[in-house]
């Protein structure tokens, strides 16, 4: 039950939060803010810096490595690790205290269908692009993730081009 000194790794020398987990949205758009605030607690707004990395950020579920495999080979053209979520890793700078982040996301569903159409065999995925810009703001500085989920979605096959377009229906959830 006890770790030996040797086999713990050292807490970086940073200051700043990590934060991880999930939310469940309707299909409709939407901002997820982050900002320092707390009750009972004031911050100087002059002096926040919202420096962050994303590690990860994506819509929908992943697919599991297994299927993953399968996917690369269905993909009309082809999957790249930055195919479900274009922000990982990427790292944001404020050269300035007081700097917001924005980022705006368009979300498509895609369906990918095998040709002959296996059952069980296709995927339904939340792809994004993403643009992001940085500002001075006049108020409590944060990092704004603004996402807009298009109500078309792309319908893909097994090496072939997309082969049709839907309206999927507008009860379903992102995460």
């Amino acid at each position: 039950p006890y770790l030996k000194h040797s086999d713990l790794s050292e807490a970086p020398k940073t200051s700043g939060c990590n934060l991880a987990g999930f939310v469940l949205v309707k299909k409709v758009p939407g901002t997820l803010h982050f900002t320092a605030r707390a009750e009972g607690h004031s911050f100087d707004h002059a002096w926040m810096n919202m420096t962050h990395v994303v590690h990860g950020l994506y819509f929908g579920s992943r697919p599991s490595p297994r299927k993953y495999h399968e996917l690369r080979k269905l993909h009309p053209l082809g999957l790249n690790p930055e195919w479900l979520d274009k922000l990982h890793g990427q790292q944001f700078f404020s050269e300035h205290p007081q700097h917001t982040h924005e980022h705006y996301l368009q979300v498509v569903m895609t369906s990918i269908e095998p040709k002959g159409g296996r059952k069980g065999s296709g995927y339904d995925a939340f792809e994004y692009t993403a643009h992001s810009h940085t500002y001075m703001s006049d108020s409590q500085p944060t990092a704004k993730f603004t996402y807009d989920l298009s109500p078309i979605q792309v319908r893909g096959g097994g090496g072939g081009c997309c082969k049709a377009l839907r309206y999927p229906s507008a009860g379903a959830a992102a995460t």
